[in-house]
């Protein structure tokens, strides 16, 4: 760790984030021995000066305010290279796979082999009853690196505050379903696997989507610290079968048709 004095009692101490796996280069400036101020460290080769909202969030009035542009707030949108549409070598790809799969007697679907990508329609576009009629998808919480960070206190305690635990719902989704905010539920798969929780009404959310955090439903206990998993799992609702698997990349399909009830009884 590398100290180097700015002026007077106002310094810069240069050393890590802590908060997720990838462990970030970061300057603190510290002014009267409180931290006031945390950047990415530029001299840093992994991140090279960048850092994310969790790694410059020190406490709560010592925030970092950092004027950016659009495009340095949002790289991921303004791409500098060509981005390739059409990839001829999935063709020949398509060709060793099929061989192959063939030589070991392994069924293996090699159709989704094209150059230029293509939509196809999940099972969840097809439900096999009108009562599933909410599509359940899952989000990354941006205060943790998936479940990565699910065991840090800190952390944790910011997730409870906001509701990480439960389940995303519309306002017009609850009220089609008689439905109100903190309700205990129980959600239902179309593969008929199950799992309970607690609501949360937003209008953040598409009234035929309801939602789960990606960090949520974890049962280790360094995440539980003891106590029960909070939320659900969204993993142990997918299903793995030839219907909902990619051949080409070989993925789970994450899209999830469910129906939601109350739970008369309450948890």
């Amino acid at each position: 760790m590398e100290v180097a004095t700015v002026g007077g009692a106002e310094y810069q101490v240069r050393t890590i984030c802590r908060l997720c796996l990838n462990r970030c280069g970061i300057v603190a400036t510290v002014r009267n021995g409180r931290v006031v101020r945390i950047d990415g460290d530029a001299a840093n080769p992994y991140n090279q000066g960048k850092a994310c909202a969790k790694g410059r969030w020190y406490k709560k009035d010592a925030i970092l305010v950092k004027e950016r542009s659009v495009e340095e707030r949002y790289p991921g949108a303004f791409p500098k290279p060509r981005i390739h549409v059409y990839h001829e070598y999935m063709l020949e790809a398509g060709r060793q796979v099929d061989a192959l799969t063939r030589e070991l007697n392994v069924p293996w679907d090699t159709s989704g082999y094209v150059p230029l990508a293509e939509w196809r329609p999940c099972p969840a576009h097809e439900p096999k009853s009108p009562d599933f009629d909410l599509y359940m998808i899952t989000a990354k919480a941006p205060y943790h690196a998936l479940t990565a960070t699910g065991s840090n206190p800190l952390l944790r305690e910011v997730g409870l505050r906001l509701g990480y635990h439960e389940i995303a719902l519309s306002p017009e989704a609850a009220k089609r379903k008689g439905l109100k905010n903190g309700d205990w539920v129980e959600v239902e798969t179309d593969s008929g696997k199950n799992a309970q929780g607690r609501l949360k009404l937003t209008h953040a959310i598409h009234p035929e989507v309801a939602s789960i955090w990606a960090s949520a439903g974890r049962w280790a206990n360094s995440a539980t610290q003891g106590k029960e998993p909070l939320g659900i799992h969204f993993n142990s609702l997918l299903t793995l079968d030839d219907e909902h698997l990619d051949f080409v990349s070989a993925a789970i399909d994450s899209c999830l048709q469910v129906k939601i009830s109350k739970l008369e009884s309450g948890h």
